[in-house]
């Protein structure tokens, strides 16, 4: 085999491996367990919003390759994210100054990493536990969290769990506030943390690792050729 079709195995061969790892990349959920839909809310964010712009980066829908995506956290609004829309880092920053940026009317990517790489823009400490996970004997269908601000100024911000109950299915209403702990079941129990989710959860399918059998593929392709060019220079000197 000449070394021009050799090449061109080596490429087959990578090319139909890399395939392969990137449709596992998207697993389905271990045994036992189901996705589910998740979404956060701050309960208290009106009592701030005059002053100040409450945003999660990344924070989108997706559940399919990544986008950078911002949300504007809202009064009475529940921010739905997807399994690939982010760990949703929440940052707050001056009205004035989010007004500003928002009249500017350039909502890309690139528009966006500047904006939360600005000293206009602080992080907080805490914000969302995201989960899509729970198990197939759990009767919701999703799981909604509800934050309050604990301390928000010119120098801190501060997020932490509110007290209230989850509701059973999901919904674009806030929990209503009550004595039982944040996302408790029925039985006043916490739910127990899920396993971690199988594949990669913040890439694009597409960028699975090349792993030990590409390594092998290779390994392979390169002892043919060695076999080769053996075999071919003794037959030259017996010859």
């Amino acid at each position: 085999m000449s070394r021009s079709r050799l090449a061109i195995a080596l490429v087959c061969s990578v090319a139909a491996f890399s395939s392969a790892t990137s449709a596992r990349a998207d697993l389905p959920p271990p045994d036992g367990q189901k996705f589910v839909g998740y979404g956060f809310g701050v309960a208290n964010i009106d009592a701030y919003a005059k002053d100040y712009a409450l945003l999660a980066y990344p924070c989108g829908t997706s559940s399919g390759a990544p986008i950078a995506e911002m949300a504007e956290i809202q009064a009475g609004a529940n921010i739905s994210v997807g399994r690939r829309g982010g760990n949703c880092q929440l940052y707050v920053m001056a009205r004035a100054d989010f007004e500003a940026w928002k009249k500017q009317g350039d909502k890309s990517e690139n528009a966006l990493d500047v904006l939360f790489k600005s000293s206009k823009v602080r992080s907080c400490t805490g914000g969302p536990n995201i989960r899509h996970q729970l198990p197939k004997s759990d009767s919701r269908d999703g799981i909604t969290e509800t934050l309050k601000i604990s301390k928000l100024d010119a120098k801190d911000c501060v997020i932490a769990a509110a007290d209230v109950a989850p509701p059973t299915q999901m919904s674009a209403t806030p929990a209503t506030p009550s004595a039982t702990p944040a996302d408790t079941s029925s039985t006043g129990k916490s739910d127990p943390p899920p396993p971690v989710e199988p594949g990669c959860s913040r890439c694009s399918v597409g960028s699975a690792p090349f792993g030990a059998t590409g390594i092998a593929a290779l390994s392979l392709v390169a002892m043919l050729v060695f076999r080769k060019r053996t075999r071919r220079s003794t037959t030259d000197r017996s010859e």
